[in-house]
């Protein structure tokens, strides 16, 4: 049961239209997949 203690962390990818949200969400996504963590 290590999610009892184990910290939840939340990344925000926030701005206005046209900025890369979506890539930089995918690019992280991806980094931390490679790294194997859940994400």
């Amino acid at each position: 049961m290590a999610f009892l203690t184990t910290q939840t962390r939340y990344l925000f990818f926030t701005g206005k239209g046209g900025v890369g949200k979506t890539s930089m969400s995918c690019a992280t996504g991806l980094a931390l997949a490679e790294r194997a963590r859940r994400s």
